[in-house]
């Protein structure tokens, strides 16, 4: 079943210009199963965590817009 499955996703994904992968590591693995490199990207995840950290959280953010909860 596994390698109907990868056979099914080398079809679909060959009709595409670019795939993104979501890791290097995922990306390696799309390759060794077949995968055009050329065509693989990585697109990392979205959220910059050092932007979007807790420790950076205003506690009284909601409370002087007039909102609780």
């Amino acid at each position: 079943m596994e390698q109907l499955t990868w056979k099914y996703m080398l079809w679909f994904y060959a009709q595409a210009d670019s795939v993104l992968a979501p890791s290097p590591a995922y990306r390696e693995l799309l390759v060794r199963n077949g995968f055009d490199a050329a065509k693989l990207a990585v697109l990392g995840h979205g959220v910059d965590l050092e932007s979007f950290s807790p420790a950076k959280r205003d506690r009284q953010f909601w409370a002087r817009r007039g909102l609780s909860g």
